[in-house]
């Protein structure tokens, strides 16, 4: 999923938002660009649904954590930080996970 490309960390955001928006509603029909159920399921566990607002502080703190570890590179985007992974990272990552993980992962990109 992340690749070369930069990914923006304010797409968590959106997702936690997704997420409190889809448990307000959650008897209503939903189009195919709202959150599901299952799309809630599968946010990582640093989106917490039932906070009141949006803290950031985990995934700050994992991202500087990535960084350090030269797994990611951080990059400054016009409305706020943004992450991308090189390549060979990318590729170990996904050698790494066992093949039921893999076709998951190839799935849902």
């Amino acid at each position: 999923m992340l690749g070369s490309s930069v990914l923006p960390l304010q797409i968590f955001e959106e997702a936690w938002i997704g997420c409190k928006e889809f448990s307000q509603d959650s008897d209503q029909a939903r189009g195919i660009d709202e959150f599901s159920r299952n799309h809630v399921l599968q946010l990582p566990s640093f989106i917490v649904q039932e906070e009141d607002e949006w803290v950031p502080f985990r995934l700050t703190e994992a991202s500087a954590l990535l960084a350090s570890l030269s797994l990611v590179t951080r990059h400054d985007l016009d409305n706020g930080v943004g992450l991308s992974m090189h390549p060979l990272t990318h590729a170990w990552v996904k050698d790494r996970q066992d093949s039921e993980d893999q076709v998951k992962a190839w799935i849902a990109t």
